[in-house]
């Protein structure tokens, strides 16, 4: 990833999408997707931040994974397990999937 690009969580997405709404007419695409947000985004943007820097500093999940996490809220180690499935570098072990999902967990609502 260049310099340029950002990885932006569903949360933060959604908290600027609300904004931006505030001042000025959201064209049909950004509606479309603030519509989607409001519907499936279950955190706020504080506690997506806090739920990517504890997974992140398991020390095994990239800030790539660790936002496709927020975003999916897995609660089966097979959903953890279909996440990382075409990451070909590891394999995730038992251990480190129970992990996840216990951090999932104190953040899903």
């Amino acid at each position: 990833m260049d310099k340029e690009s950002s990885i932006i969580s569903p949360a933060k997405v959604k908290e600027i999408l609300e904004e931006e709404k505030k001042s000025r007419e959201l064209n049909n695409v950004q509606n479309i997707t603030l519509d989607h947000l409001k519907k499936y985004v279950k955190l706020s943007t504080d506690e997506s931040n806090e739920m990517i820097s504890e997974l992140i500093n398991l020390g095994y999940i990239s800030e790539y994974y660790a936002n496709k996490l927020t975003e999916i809220m897995p609660t089966t180690p097979d959903t953890v397990k279909s996440i990382f499935a075409k990451e070909k570098r590891f394999i995730l072990e038992k251990e480190q999937i129970e992990t996840i999902l216990e951090i999932v967990d104190r953040y899903n609502k």
